[in-house]
């Protein structure tokens, strides 16, 4: 909620290019790059945009855009309507904006077992999106989610960088079989996790277990200093 929010540039590419520039402004050659639901989506395109720059990508809840892409329609959960929902003008803005709101969405795409714990942020997470524009900001990515041309020949060829694609066994938002896909758009190496008894959030349902996954895999990467 408290960045720029220009009026513009909300599409995967452009995103994509702001995470390169952000490596490069931050004094870094390269990066891996973490991205959850549709920041996961950006590590995506970022890994075919600047594969020189791109160590590799760790996608949590974020099944490769044309695999979700190709499956949206057939396999839609209630979350999953909600989700596209969001398309809709003002109304969901209006709604994000408020804690009962916010509470409902993070209620119905957690897991079962961690609702209580992953609603206890709704409040936080309201007033940044109160915020003029933020709300506008925060879903303008996802209305661009048709995926126009330039995106998806950005999304064309197969990723060479390794991939940890993280999923939440009960994520109501993504269907498994739009993970199963992710070999259809890998090359290099692929590591699938299933991080069990947690829904859409796995960073905010189960902390401690997504930093048990991703450290060794960030190690593998990056050379100790």
């Amino acid at each position: 909620g408290g960045s720029d929010r220009p009026p513009s540039g909300y599409d995967l590419v452009s995103l994509a290019d702001d995470v390169h520039g952000a490596i490069r402004a931050l004094g870094h050659e390269s990066a891996v790059v973490v991205g959850h639901g549709l920041g996961g989506h950006v590590a995506w395109v970022t890994a075919n945009r600047f594969s020189s720059t791109v160590r590799g990508i760790v996608p949590v809840s974020a099944p490769h855009p044309v695999a979700v892409r190709s499956l949206r329609g057939r396999l839609l959960s209630g979350a999953a309507l909600q989700y596209l929902s969001f398309k809709v003008p003002l109304l969901p803005e209006r709604t994000l904006a408020t804690q009962a709101g916010m509470e409902r969405l993070l209620r119905s795409w957690a897991g079962p077992r961690t609702r209580a714990q992953v609603t206890e942020a709704a409040g936080y997470y309201a007033a940044l999106l109160a915020r003029p524009g933020a709300a506008h900001s925060a879903l303008e990515t996802l209305r661009d989610m048709l995926l126009g041309r330039q995106t998806l020949a950005a999304l064309e060829p197969a990723v060479q960088v390794p991939v940890m694609s993280v999923q939440g066994q009960v994520d109501p938002v993504q269907p498994a079989q739009a993970y199963a896909r992710d070999t259809h758009h890998v090359a290099g190496r692929l590591q699938q996790v299933t991080i069990h008894g947690v829904g859409h959030f796995p960073q905010e349902e189960a902390p401690n277990q997504l930093t048990e996954v991703l450290l060794p895999f960030l190690a593998d990467l990056v050379p100790a200093q």
